[in-house]
């Protein structure tokens, strides 16, 4: 035999003249791509599958997680995977399966699946032993993500659009927190979006648009020059219906989280003013009322949040409501 026939006979053998017979178990982790998210918004599981084996393959590998109770399987689910494998992880399912039937040496296959949960609290999330034909099991992975209570919006209605202007004031009580530095931009520690969707009597989205509220400010909205002004709509609705849902700044802005929507707050507090008939026949008056109080149904987010991107996306800018405006607006200016 020569040399160089020895020497490839040896490289073949390392990894069992190396490990004993037998090759390292391959190993696995896992994470969610959010420490907390509110019950239905979609959140992306993260697997990574490793070899650690420098030369040798590992064959048929293969792992299932069972997904914690109250979480499925988002629809659409989102499969992603940098490697040759079946994943089996259907819409509203309760377990997602993976099997790669070969992982090279060294190699590292990532697959993400988009997750939901429908009900709150702490979720830990064990999968099985990662097993492969030819290797021990490798052991399993954990990943924890806390889900919150259903995203809190504020909701009311303002009739009479075709006879008088009604107002919105929006405030930040603070319960995000603050900082000892006033200010009026996102960029404030403390400060919250307020983004504003407002609906026709017929369920359409006529308009929606963020704006800051620091701790303790005070913005306001007309809501015939600010809301219905430049609707999607053709028609321009008499009354329409209006919900506030307050989110945490982005790299400290407000720039697009209307038709984001993903981590939510319940700093936010706001009161409208509506224009009615008055006492006396053929008069107007005003009554401020605050919003009231709700939870986003399941779906309700995901709604909001792709009839927001439409708007903001189509181009032809309507349907984007104007900026919110410092101070308030009360019924003295209607």
């Amino acid at each position: 035999m020569s040399r160089l026939q020895f020497a490839l006979l040896f490289v073949a053998a390392l990894p069992s003249l190396c490990f004993g017979g037998a090759l390292f178990s391959p190993q696995l982790d896992k994470n969610f791509s959010a420490p907390t998210a509110p019950v239905g918004v979609v959140t992306v599981l993260t697997f990574n599958a490793v070899n650690p084996n420098g030369m040798a393959s590992l064959t048929n590998v293969s792992f299932n997680d069972p997904l914690p109770p109250g979480m499925a399987v988002a629809n659409p689910s989102g499969i992603t995977s940098t490697c040759i494998s079946a994943v089996t992880a259907l819409p509203a399912a309760t377990n997602i399966s993976v099997t790669i039937g070969n992982l090279a040496g060294g190699a590292t296959c990532t697959i993400t699946v988009n997750v939901v949960s429908i009900t709150p609290g702490l979720k830990q999330n064990v999968t099985s032993p990662i097993t492969a034909a030819n290797a021990a099991p490798g052991p399993a992975a954990t990943a924890n993500i806390t889900i919150t209570e259903p995203a809190a919006f504020l909701v009311s209605y303002f009739p009479n659009l075709n006879v008088a202007d009604s107002v919105i004031n929006v405030t930040n009580p603070g319960s995000d927190g603050a900082g000892l530095a006033a200010g009026t931009t996102a960029a404030t520690t403390g400060a919250i979006c307020a983004n504003v969707y407002a609906f026709s009597p017929d369920e359409q989205m006529v308009s929606c648009c963020s704006c800051p509220v620091t701790p303790n400010g005070l913005v306001s909205l007309s809501v015939q020059r600010d809301l219905i002004s430049n609707t999607l709509t053709p028609a321009v609705p008499t009354s329409i219906v209006v919900k506030l849902v307050a989110t945490p700044p982005v790299a400290g802005s407000c720039q697009g989280s209307a038709a984001a929507l993903a981590t939510f707050s319940r700093s936010i507090t706001a009161w409208g003013t509506k224009v009615h008939a008055g006492a006396t026949p053929g008069t107007l008056a005003t009554t401020e009322v605050p919003f009231s109080w709700g939870q986003l149904s399941l779906g309700e987010a995901d709604r909001l949040r792709q009839l927001c991107n439409f708007i903001g996306s189509n181009g032809s800018g309507f349907g984007v409501c104007r900026s919110c405006r410092l101070g308030g607006l009360g019924a003295g200016r209607l």
